[in-house]
């Protein structure tokens, strides 16, 4: 914080003036966020009802029909914006039609969808939820993108613990969606079959909140920003 600057405000504005312009300024900052929030919402519904899909509405973990051991290791079901998804696949080097993209608790399929107006060789979302699953294959079914490239999609309904990646190239999709355990465990799995059968493997993690999990060992970053990181297998 600039404290010389706001001296200064102070000294030129007086006490009433400067209290007044500091709520001014911090209700600003929140208006233009909430906009920004109400776009990309405004974006997700329009995507929805513009393809016959859906894909927006939020479900929390109560209102899923998972056992209660799983739902030790859930979260709930959030869509990523149909903005960030591009931007974090769209920043991939690499060549889609070589490498099939998982995203490890696609719930009802949003990011499925959306990249597959990437021509990436085949697109598979991996879901606990049957009720996710039942929604997502619904969605796969009848969706048809403008300009879409790829229209190998599966969603497949297992435990993410227990899924066995398809050899070839890799690209993983994180969003959050499920606890650390879990987390580590998958992680392991695809350090694994990157090791064992010599194809690379990347993740794109989105709100890394347990970023650490992909560890220097097994892990390179080649990509850090404030919203995503991509790591690569060693």
């Amino acid at each position: 914080m600039d404290f010389r600057r706001l001296a200064l405000a102070w000294k030129r504005h007086g006490p009433v003036r400067f209290v007044y312009l500091i709520f001014y300024n911090v209700w600003y900052a929140f208006m233009r966020l909430i906009g920004r929030r109400a776009v990309a919402w405004s974006k997700d519904m329009d995507f929805d009802e513009k393809h016959g899909v859906d894909t927006a509405r939020t479900l929390e973990v109560g209102e899923l029909n998972v056992d209660a051991e799983a739902a030790k290791f859930a979260h709930r079901y959030q869509a990523t914006s149909i903005e960030v998804i591009n931007q974090v696949i769209g920043a991939l080097d690499v060549d889609y039609r070589e490498h099939t993209f998982i995203d490890f608790g696609s719930g009802k399929g949003r990011v499925l969808l959306v990249a597959s107006s990437y021509p990436f060789g085949k697109i598979m979302g991996v879901e606990y939820s049957r009720e996710l699953h039942d929604i997502c294959e619904a969605n796969i079914r009848v969706y048809r993108g403008e300009g879409q490239q790829c229209f190998d999609l599966e969603s497949v309904c297992c435990d993410a613990g227990a899924f066995v990646p398809p050899d070839g190239p890799l690209v993983c999709y994180f969003y959050n969606p499920f606890g650390r355990e879990l987390l580590v465990q998958v992680a392991d799995n695809l350090a694994a079959k990157a090791a064992s059968g010599g194809a690379p493997v990347r993740v794109i993690y989105v709100e890394p909140e347990m970023a650490d999990v992909f560890g220097p060992a097994r892990w390179a970053v080649l990509k850090r920003t404030d919203g995503y990181v991509i790591f690569e297998s060693l």
